[in-house]
């Protein structure tokens, strides 16, 4: 999954150097990258039901020969004399647009492959590895940059050559259902949306909280700090470093070694989540509120496996692809949500959104727990 991180943050953190060599603002590569979102959020569902017909191996290899083929057309334009702007904003948009279909393809692929093969109790730890790798992944995206003195092109090749990850892909991996390769003959189970809901809605909220955080801390902390935009950049930057750090370290060394459970998993994740942004809200110092984030960081990294381990659980093996789909669709909406939200909501009162965060943060706590609780109470056969 690092291959995915590489191409989201490297692309991002590169828009400066894009946007000198083409000839291009800010404005224009910004549509590509909303349109590579929108590819996401449109293709996970589809590419979830593809692996269950054609066999999730199959479908991650050729995936990374997309996203190689999109690397490689950035490459291109930046490589040859400027085109014109039109032409390279086409190519751009193109690349992008291919990436966000190769990469909504991966995620849902990869984590129905997981929750296919490992058992119920096991299966939080291992989706958090593979959180791990994309959270990994991203940051290792945005240090490519640091290899554009050495020569323009170098960091988009490094992101190109990500993709060589996915040769690593088993090519034993049968397809999802019983049979192997048989199973691509028998009808697709049933999968209700009304069952899966609750589960995808506890995904996106707090996926909106995420959103309203990353798009509102910089104003927020030259409002708090009372400091100039440069510095409250230059301190987002480090502080999202430090949250994408947490993170990982939560996926990587807490999550294995909790028994709690999916739906405990996102109850523990929710009030982190909820307690780290209202530390924020009483912060006062660059410290605290650093403190506040990588709680948030923390309880965002130990829900998230946990609730999509809970919705795998909830439909047969052979849909879990479609479900994770549906999932990652909803991850996407919620970054663009809370990234409008946070916004308008920071245009009310700078602290809004964290506000906002820790309500909707304590009420998905409360949530789950009353879902698990009632599951707890539901007879056997009876429960989803």
């Amino acid at each position: 999954m690092s291959t995915i991180g590489v191409g989201q943050s490297g692309f991002v953190a590169l828009i400066p150097l894009i946007a000198d060599r083409v000839g291009l603002g800010p404005g224009a590569i910004g549509f590509a990258v909303a349109l590579g979102s929108l590819a996401f959020l449109v293709a996970a569902p589809i590419w979830g039901h593809r692996g269950e017909r054609i066999g999730r191996a199959r479908l991650m290899r050729r995936l990374g020969l997309v996203a190689l083929a999109s690397h490689l057309a950035v490459i291109a334009v930046m490589a040859v004399p400027p085109a014109p702007p039109l032409a390279a904003l086409g190519a751009l948009c193109a690349a992008r647009f291919a990436y966000g279909v190769a990469g909504a393809g991966m995620m849902p692929t990869a984590q129905a492959w997981i929750a296919g093969t490992t058992a119920p109790e096991a299966r939080p730890a291992a989706l958090a590895r593979l959180s791990a790798g994309l959270g990994t992944g991203r940051i290792l995206g945005s240090l490519a940059a640091i290899a554009s003195p050495l020569h323009p092109l170098a960091p988009f090749a490094l992101m190109a050559a990500s993709t060589a990850s996915v040769a690593l892909v088993p090519r034993s991996a049968a397809p999802a259902g019983p049979a192997g390769s048989a199973a691509t003959a028998q009808p697709q189970p049933p999968l209700s949306l009304r069952d899966l809901w609750p589960v995808i809605a506890i995904g996106f909220l707090l996926t909106v909280c995420f959103g309203q955080i990353q798009v509102t801390l910089g104003p927020f902390l030259q409002v708090v700090l009372n400091t100039t935009p440069a510095d409250a950049t230059a301190t987002t930057g480090w502080l999202l470093a430090l949250v994408a750090i947490a993170m990982i370290a939560t996926q990587m060394l807490v999550v294995p070694r909790l028994r709690l459970g999916p739906h405990g998993s996102v109850v523990a994740g929710a009030a982190t989540v909820c307690a780290g942004t209202a530390a924020i809200l009483a912060s006062g110092t660059v410290w605290e509120i650093a403190a506040g984030l990588a709680l948030a960081g923390a309880g965002t990294a130990l829900a998230t496996p946990g609730y999509t381990a809970w919705l795998t659980g909830r439909v047969e093996r052979a849909a879990q692809g479609r479900a994770t789909g549906w999932l990652a669709s909803a991850h996407v909406g919620g970054q663009g949500i809370g990234a409008l939200t946070g916004g308008l909501a920071f245009e009310l009162w700078p602290a809004l959104p964290f506000l906002d965060c820790a309500i909707i943060a304590g009420l998905v706590a409360l949530i789950a727990a009353w879902m698990g609780r009632a599951r707890r109470h539901t007879p056997r056969g009876q429960s989803g």
